[in-house]
């Protein structure tokens, strides 16, 4: 799996492990400034928000293969939650959704570092996120097959 927030993509190493690299910033009109993803591969987009912390929040996410063509779309209203929560839920669900259609090499971008730190944090300490945030670990694991 990979994520993408920012300027940083995490990518699977050729064994084991996991790395950061640099990802140039490049303009596609059919992207509308977005990158689109490499050949054989799908990008999904995500957010998810919360009007307060704690107060109603939502999810969504949209699905494109590399030309840009539309795929799939989701969205969702959680009820009452922190932003982060519903940022964590929109990963899960987007690869949730992709992983059901048959889509098994899937680009990820988020717009929240604090969800991508607390993905690749390795700390194994409880907390109210734990379930979430070892639900979209399990996906890192299930490695990538091909693509659809």
């Amino acid at each position: 799996m990979y994520y993408n927030q920012g300027t940083f993509v995490k990518t699977p190493s050729s064994r084991s492990g996991n790395f950061f690299r640099k990802e140039k910033k490049l303009n596609y009109n059919s992207w509308a400034g977005r990158e689109p993803p490499p050949p054989g591969f799908v990008k999904i987009n995500v957010d998810g928000s919360a009007k307060g912390s704690p107060d109603a929040s939502a999810l969504g996410g949209c699905c494109r293969d590399v030309s840009g063509q539309w795929i799939f779309g989701f969205t969702q209203q959680l009820g009452v939650g922190h932003a982060i929560w519903a940022e964590l839920f929109a990963i899960w669900k987007a690869k949730e959704l992709a992983w059901s259609r048959g889509y098994r090499r899937v680009i990820i971008e988020i717009h929240s570092l604090l969800a991508l730190q607390k993905i690749m944090n390795d700390s194994t300490e409880p907390n109210a996120l734990s379930h979430l945030i070892n639900r979209c670990k399990a996906y890192l694991q299930k490695g990538i097959g091909p693509a659809r």
